[in-house]
């Protein structure tokens, strides 16, 4: 199975929630990617989150706010060494 392509929105939440290691809320997330893009709208967010999750990319604690996973560090090119045997 191929690795899905991200959206250039999606490599942006996974870049904020790399360099937020505590995590991110959605608010949190959508205050600082309308600060590059104002059109985004907190669905869009929404369903940008969802779709990292169903590839394994991002994940939501119980805190309520939303971490990067394994495959999302080797996604956004964080793990230069994740394909070592």
């Amino acid at each position: 199975m191929a690795d899905p392509i991200l959206t250039p929105s999606q490599l942006k939440i996974l870049k904020l929630l790399l360099d937020h290691k505590d995590g991110l809320t959605i608010d949190e997330i959508h205050d600082e990617i309308t600060k590059e893009n104002p059109e985004i709208s907190k669905d869009q967010v929404k369903n940008d989150l969802q779709e990292l999750v169903y590839s394994y990319y991002a994940r939501q604690e119980s805190t309520n706010k939303w971490v990067i996973t394994t495959p999302g560090l080797t996604a956004v090119g964080d793990m230069p060494f994740a394909f070592w045997p």
